[in-house]
């Protein structure tokens, strides 16, 4: 079997084809490679958010927005602090957050395109992309809809939400 580094397509040498458990491993990291990866930087999760650009929120267990990166935060018109360990609901102001249970525990929930998206990707590993999704929304003018593509992909425990588009 040819192995080669999964980061710059080097040729590693012939090595065992198993690991310590036993299992068949195909790929490595050249030691250069982990040299470099090893010494760089790490980003907070704020800073890795910052860096993607879109709208993102990394949601926690239970539906608990963890951060949000500036896109995000201008979307929902708050600060960091605002949104941070609140669910989702509240941080987007949906109308049905405020009945009896709150997010995530009304009948409107279960119908909910982005809790559902969220919850799909952290318990399978399969995320969506630009699903439409759309929320009554509380505004100063009143209760509105506004329509959503977004996004999801499992990251450990959490799910990095993207929002595509709001209209």
């Amino acid at each position: 079997m040819k192995r080669i580094c999964a980061w710059c397509n080097k040729e590693l040498p012939p090595a065992s084809t198993e690991n310590n458990t036993g299992e068949l491993i195909s790929h490595g990291i050249c030691d250069a490679c982990e040299d470099s990866l090893s010494s760089a930087p790490r980003k907070t999760a704020g800073q890795f958010l910052e860096s993607l650009g879109d709208a993102v929120f990394l949601v926690g267990a239970g539906g608990r927005i963890v951060s949000a990166n500036s896109a995000a935060r201008a979307i929902v018109g708050k600060e960091l602090t605002a949104i941070e360990d609140r669910l989702s609901g509240d941080v987007f102001e949906c109308a049905n957050a405020d009945l009896p249970g709150g997010c995530g525990k009304t009948q409107h929930c279960k119908a909910c395109a982005i809790r559902n998206s969220v919850n799909t990707a952290r318990a399978t590993g399969k995320g969506v992309k630009r699903a439409p999704a759309h929320q009554d929304v509380k505004t100063p003018n009143g209760i509105q809809r506004r329509n959503y593509l977004v996004s999801t992909e499992r990251v450990g425990d959490s799910v990095l939400l993207r929002i595509d588009d709001v209209a």
